[in-house]
């Protein structure tokens, strides 16, 4: 029965066990591409449901100890943003080897950019 089914380029879709032309199918699957549609848009609906019921997640901030939301965190960082930026600033202001490090690559990276615009 196998055999028939090949040379004849129908296949027998493994969700609703219909016969169907080959071309019907995804590539290298047994499943038609109705019924994978079809379990795509229920997959979709779900997910859009899910993420309409859920609610903002919370952190509380490892510097200031202020309970935030999570879009105010820099990915797999305690401290907040406002944090880091703060932290960031005041080593700016203090530290002066710092301070001229960062001017010194600030000026490199706009005579590299202005050497790349002429050519």
């Amino acid at each position: 029965m196998c055999d028939e089914t090949k040379s004849n380029n129908v296949k027998i879709c493994s969700r609703c066990n219909e016969t169907k032309d080959e071309n019907l199918f995804i590539k290298k699957r047994n499943i038609c591409k109705n019924c994978n549609n079809t379990r795509r848009k229920e997959q979709y609906n779900e997910n859009k449901e899910n993420s309409s019921k859920t609610t903002i997640i919370n952190k509380i901030c490892k510097t200031c100890n202020i309970d935030k939301p999570i879009n105010s965190y820099y990915a797999k960082e305690g401290s907040c943003i406002d944090c880091k930026n703060e932290k960031r600033r005041n080593k700016y202001k203090n530290d002066e080897e710092h301070r001229k490090k960062l001017i010194l690559e600030a000026y490199n990276q706009k005579k590299k950019n202005v050497v790349l615009q002429e050519k």
